[in-house]
């Protein structure tokens, strides 16, 4: 039962990370696409 607590919260935090990582990209791309980079 602790470990499929543990298990959701890993699962979670890495999509967190995922997210992360995309919208750090897609900042990338709009400072871009505006000549800020």
């Amino acid at each position: 039962m602790v470990q499929a607590i543990q298990q959701k919260q890993n699962d979670f935090m890495r999509t967190n990370q995922e997210v992360a990582l995309l919208t750090q990209e897609h900042g990338k791309n709009i400072n871009k696409s505006l000549g800020i980079w």
